[in-house]
């Protein structure tokens, strides 16, 4: 299931910009089939690297594990941001997220004049407050 956001970041000297994003969760039946798949992969991979000599000591073992503890970890994520779209609080460039995990507050950084900033739901409040000491 896929909900509308509206983000607000913040920087230093509290300069606020607003964005949006959209954070899609998954069902258990849906978590449930994306980490079966995630690790029937490497549990396939771990199947052909059998027959290939010398490297079936290390890409067997490997992708066996891999499988075993990929199930666990996708099952266990339900959440994820994407599309997330804020301009930079300081210098006012848009700037594009996308596969994170919305534990609020997010601390980003701006990729044009690399500084960070803070992102959080704008429903959530209230804002974290940032000031230069």
């Amino acid at each position: 299931m896929i909900t509308p956001l509206k983000i607000k970041a913040i920087g230093k000297d509290n300069l606020e910009t607003s964005g949006t994003g959209n954070l899609l969760q998954w069902r258990p039946t849906e978590r449930f089939v994306r980490a079966i798949k995630i690790g029937g992969i490497c549990w396939i991979v771990a199947a052909v690297g059998v027959f290939i000599p010398v490297l079936h000591f290390i890409l067997a073992p490997t992708f066996l594990l891999a499988g075993l503890i990929s199930l666990p970890v996708i099952y266990l994520k339900r959440e994820r941001l994407d599309e997330l779209v804020i301009p930079c609080p300081h210098c006012k460039s848009s700037q594009s997220f996308s596969g994170l995990t919305p534990r609020w507050p997010i601390c980003l950084n701006c990729s044009e004049c690399r500084s960070s900033f803070f992102v959080q739901d704008a429903a959530l409040r209230p804002l974290i407050s940032i000031s230069e000491p």
